[in-house]
C-alpha cells in the first residue's frame, strides 16, 4: 500500500509527524511518500505526479497559514480524479469545512485546544485501515485488534503535534514583537529551528542555532 502525504508552508512537519505514526503502525507493509525525505533528483513535477497517480491514498495537511496555497489542491485533484474517496484533508486547528474543493472528503479535524486529539488520530488512522481493506487486505488491521496496536503510539504522536503548535506560536510571537534593531537577525535565527524526531527516542529534540548576534544599525 502506498501513501501519499501533501504538505506547504509550515505544514511539512505535520506531514513528518502522520508518516511517523502510519509507520510505527505498519511499519514496511504501507510505504509513506513525503517529497521533503523521499523524492529523488530528477524531474520535480513528474516525479510529484507520478507518485500521487500511483499512491492508494493521499493525505492533505492543511493549517491556517497554508489554507489559500494551490499546491495541495494541485496534488489532491490528481488523485481525486481516479480515487476521490481515498483523500484525507487533516486539518491542524481548522475545520474541514475550510478546505474548499476537500470540504466534503473524510477528514480530520486537529484541534490544539481540544481534549479529544487523541480521538482524532484514532479517526485519521481507521480512514486509512479502511482504505487498507480496499486496496490490500493483507494490510488491515482487524477490529478486534486496532486499540491495541494503535494505542501505544498516540500518546508520543499527540507531544509531537502539539510541540509544533507551540514553534508556531513562538515563531509568530517574535516576528510580530521584534526586539529593536534585531529583526532580520531573529528571522534567521528563527528559520533555522529544526524539529528532530527520533523513533527510537522517547523525548522530542529540539536544534536552534546559538551564537552571538550583533544588534542592526538603526
Amino acid at each position: 500500500m502506498k501513501i501519499f502525504i501533501s504538505w506547504s508552508n509550515n505544514s511539512l512537519a505535520i506531514a513528518k509527524t502522520l508518516k511517523y505514526l502510519i509507520k510505527a503502525i505498519w511499519d514496511d507493509k504501507v510505504n509513506v511518500f513525503v517529497s521533503e525525505e523521499d523524492l529523488k533528483n530528477g524531474e520535480f513535477y513528474g516525479q510529484i505526479c507520478k507518485e500521487v497517480i500511483e499512491s492508494d491514498a493521499l493525505i492533505a495537511c492543511f493549517t491556517k497559514e497554508n489554507l489559500q496555497n494551490p499546491w495541495i489542491y494541485f496534488e489532491a485533484a490528481i488523485k481525486m480524479i481516479s480515487k476521490p474517496d481515498c483523500v484525507i484533508p487533516f486539518c491542524y486547528n481548522l475545520e474541514v469545512t475550510e478546505t474548499y474543493m476537500l470540504n466534503r472528503c473524510q477528514g480530520v479535524k486537529y484541534d490544539i485546544n481540544n481534549n479529544n486529539r487523541e480521538e482524532s488520530l484514532v479517526k485519521f488512522v481507521s480512514y486509512i485501515n479502511n482504505i487498507a481493506l480496499n486496496t490490500e487486505p493483507e494490510t488491515f488491521i482487524p477490529k478486534n485488534m486496532f486499540n491495541i496496536v494503535i494505542k501505544q503510539h498516540l500518546r508520543k504522536v499527540k507531544r509531537k503535534l502539539d510541540l509544533i503548535n507551540e514553534l508556531n506560536k513562538s515563531y509568530n510571537y517574535f516576528i510580530s514583537y521584534p526586539i529593536k534593531g534585531t529583526t532580520s537577525n531573529l528571522k534567521g535565527l528563527l528559520n533555522k529551528i529544526k524539529v528532530h524526531f527520533e523513533n527510537e527516542d522517547e523525548n522530542i529534540k529540539i536544534f536552534h542555532a546559538a551564537g552571538k548576534y550583533e544588534n542592526d544599525s538603526e
